[in-house]
C-alpha cells in the first residue's frame, strides 16, 4: 500500500470537517479514530499479506563533508502517521536517503539490527518464515488478536476504510461516538 500516510491524511481532513462544524474535541477525535481504526482493522484482517509504505517528515542538519566543509544533509524523522501504528504490523523497516534499510521492529527476527539494502532475497526469507507459500492463516490467529468480534463488524470497519480512502474530501457523517478499548485504543510514540 502505498503510502499508508495519505489513509492517514484522509482521517486527519474528516476531523478537521467535524471540527468545522462544532461539536467537542474529545467526540470528535473520537469519531476520526474510529474511521482510523477501521483502516488498521482492513488491513489487519485481510486474507493478503499487506505491505503498507509511509512517509517521512524530512529535515536537513549540517554535516561536515569529506573537505571538513558543512553541507546540508536530508534526514528521515518520524514517520507521518497515526502514533502507534508500528506495534500494528510484523516487521517495520526505517530506510534512510540511501535506501538501506534498518528493521526498528521485527517479530520475525530475521532482520534484527542488521542494516541492509532490500533485494528479492529478504522477500524470499519473509515468504519462507510465513510458511513457504505466503499465503495468510486466519487474520485473529496471524495476529494473535484473540478477538470475539464478529465477522460484520470487520466487514463495517471494511466499508468505513474504503469510505475513507475513496472520498477524503467529502464532508463526514456525524453518529454516535463509540467508546473503544484494547489494541487500537493505546498510543506510543513512533520512532524517529
Amino acid at each position: 500500500m502505498d503510502t499508508l500516510s495519505h489513509a492517514w491524511e484522509a482521517v486527519l481532513e474528516y476531523k478537521d470537517a467535524l471540527d468545522r462544524r462544532g461539536g467537542s474535541g474529545f467526540s470528535n477525535w473520537a469519531a476520526a479514530g474510529e474511521k482510523w481504526r477501521a483502516v488498521i482493522s482492513a488491513l489487519l484482517n485481510s486474507k493478503l499479506h499487506v505491505i503498507a509504505c509511509l512517509r517521512s517528515k524530512t529535515d536537513y542538519v549540517l554535516e561536515p563533508n569529506d573537505k571538513g566543509k558543512l553541507v546540508p544533509k536530508k534526514v528521515g524523522l518520524a514517520p507521518i502517521t497515526r502514533d502507534g501504528t508500528e506495534y500494528e504490523f510484523t516487521l517495520v523497516w526505517d530506510l534512510d536517503g540511501s535506501h538501506r534499510a534498518m528493521a526498528s521492529k521485527d517479530r520475525t527476527r530475521l532482520f534484527d539490527t542488521k542494516t541492509i539494502e532490500l533485494t528479492e532475497g529478504e522477500g524470499r526469507l519473509l515468504a519462507e518464515w510465513l510458511g513457504g507459500d505466503g499465503l495468510a492463516a486466519d487474520p485473529a490467529a496471524r495476529h494473535g488478536t484473540g478477538s470475539d468480534r464478529a465477522p460484520a463488524d470487520y466487514a463495517r470497519d471494511a466499508r468505513q476504510a474504503r469510505a475513507v480512502l475513496d472520498r477524503p474530501g467529502q464532508e463526514p457523517e456525524r453518529g454516535p461516538a463509540r467508546r473503544f478499548s484494547g489494541r487500537g485504543a493505546r498510543a506510543a510514540r513512533s520512532p524517529s
